[in-house]
């Protein structure tokens, strides 16, 4: 019973309808608030869950048994049943059913869908890889890149669930770069071993898988395609399961600021702006991976990896340490590890190469995002767009003013100077018209020493005099964006 799609529609209008597709073994994990839901096995109605008398279960998991007929004919019996605070509701053909009648229905694992939103909508990102992987046209560019991208992020999540990501600390910290992502897992009973080389490795993973997005995207040229898309209806597999019970839209939220749906529709119709978007981001994202790898990070492991992992090996010496009561909801030992991560910040380059490529791939974010608006005030209709213009209207109604998109154009000449060195970056230590020049820096990477950063002297060798981007310029670009200059900016990359 592997990918059947299952819905448990509410009684009551104020919670939200649930949907996931079943795994290889006919299970499906799905969050349920108290209530009445109606259970439907694809198109078919099998049967009333009664969830009246609970406050909220961790998760429902559904049972679909193989000996259930496909579609379910008749009404199965269904039988809740509680194991360590989870629901689990199991489905059986009731006697007298039909269960040895045939049926003619396209079975669960026949043809896949023809289109993104549909390889979406049913959580199968690898048959639409497979699907596009000769792409004809410029949408069928755009969705490949986006389900490389998906892909990515699924096996960056479901890895480190397999690495016993604790997303305890995570939570606690609001949210670290990339770990954000990583939606929790149930805790396996013996955590396996993770070295810092496993780490790395999921992180060039992503990297890898972004890249090939990148290069899918950036061949989507000016000819008019559309692509729609339910951001709503969409589920990934972010815990490694195997399922795709994850809304797509609560990785949004978390990655992006958007706004959450809360269960709503939210149709986009993508098109050319939002392909230049799309590879912005990928560039954005590729930049920031490798000023990651371009460091090693073992003095960081040695102090924090139990921070951050169930079973790190080698284990940092404070995990043997005695664990200290929380006083006024404030952890010591917790504090103490942070301390000497923030002590430990004294990394040695590992990728002499790695802060000239991240430099590279943020100006390829300036340039697509230039792309980007140019084709976007070059539309004429208003068809539930992703990045609007002045005369059009983006999800949840929201506008963009001419008055941004001339501040955003002005942020992105200041970067783009930054970056080439054409204009310096300040340091609170150094005299007015003196700054550091980027391009120096990236050319010849210093030791990442935050200490040594702040106090200034390890950039000393790149201090220059000249026009500095300062604190009074950003200020200056900012203003039109009236305090929502940093949400604006993770939208529009």
């Amino acid at each position: 019973m592997a990918g059947v799609n299952v819905i448990l529609d509410p009684a009551a209008q104020s919670a939200s309808r649930l949907s996931a597709t079943t795994n290889r073994e006919g299970i499906v994990t799905l969050r349920a608030a108290a209530g009445n839901y109606l259970l439907w096995v694809d198109d078919a109605v099998v049967g009333v869950v009664d969830l009246s008398n609970v406050s909220q279960w961790e998760a429902c998991t559904i049972v679909i048994p193989a000996d259930l007929p496909y579609p379910p004919l008749g009404r199965p019996e269904l039988r809740p049943e509680v194991v360590n605070d989870v629901l689990f509701i199991h489905a059986s053909q009731a006697a007298g059913g039909a269960s040895s009648r045939t049926s003619s229905a396209t079975p669960p694992d026949g043809p896949p869908p023809t289109d993104l939103d549909g390889f979406l909508r049913s959580g199968r990102i690898q048959e639409g890889l497979e699907h596009f992987s000769d792409p004809a046209d410029n949408a069928d560019r755009f969705s490949l890149a986006v389900l490389q991208i998906l892909d990515g992020v699924e096996t960056f999540s479901g890895g480190m669930n397999g690495l016993g990501f604790r997303s305890d600390l995570d939570a606690e910290l609001g949210g670290l770069p990339f770990f954000r992502m990583v939606a929790p897992a149930p805790g396996m009973a013996d955590q396996p071993k993770v070295t810092p080389n496993d780490v790395a490795a999921l992180f060039e993973s992503f990297r890898e898988a972004l890249l090939r997005a990148n290069e899918t995207v950036a061949a989507v040229d000016d000819k008019a395609f559309k692509v729609e898309v339910n951001l709503g209806a969409i589920r990934l597999d972010l815990t490694g399961d195997g399922v795709p019970g994850q809304p797509l839209m609560d990785v949004l939220v978390a990655t992006m600021a958007v706004l959450p749906g809360d269960g709503e529709e939210v149709i986009v119709r993508f098109d050319n702006g939002d392909a230049a978007w799309l590879c912005g981001y990928t560039h954005l994202l590729i930049g920031m991976l490798e000023v990651l790898l371009a460091y090693d990070w073992q003095p960081v492991w040695n102090q924090a990896a139990h921070l951050v992992f169930e079973n790190p090996d080698p284990a940092p010496a404070a995990v043997s340490f005695a664990s200290l009561p929380v006083e006024f909801g404030m952890d010591a030992g917790l504090i103490a590890d942070l301390i000497a991560t923030i002590h430990a910040l004294n990394l040695d380059v590992s990728d002499p190469e790695g802060l000239r490529r991240a430099r590279d791939s943020f100006l390829g974010m300036v340039a697509n995002s230039r792309l980007s608006w140019e084709r976007i005030l070059a539309e004429t209709d208003d068809d539930h767009e992703w990045i609007p213009s002045p005369s059009q209207t983006g999800p949840f109604g929201v506008r963009i003013t001419e008055e941004e998109i001339d501040g955003w154009m002005a942020v992105l000449d200041e970067l783009e100077g930054v970056l080439t060195g054409e204009k310096l970056m300040p340091h609170w230590r150094l005299h007015p018209g003196q700054g550091i020049n980027v391009d120096k820096l990236v050319a010849d990477p210093p030791r990442l020493d935050l200490i040594l950063w702040i106090q200034g002297s390890a950039l000393a060798p790149y201090v220059e005099s000249g026009d500095v981007s300062d604190v009074d310029t950003w200020e200056a670009l900012t203003d039109p964006f009236g305090g929502n200059f940093a949400a604006f900016a993770i939208w529009v990359n």
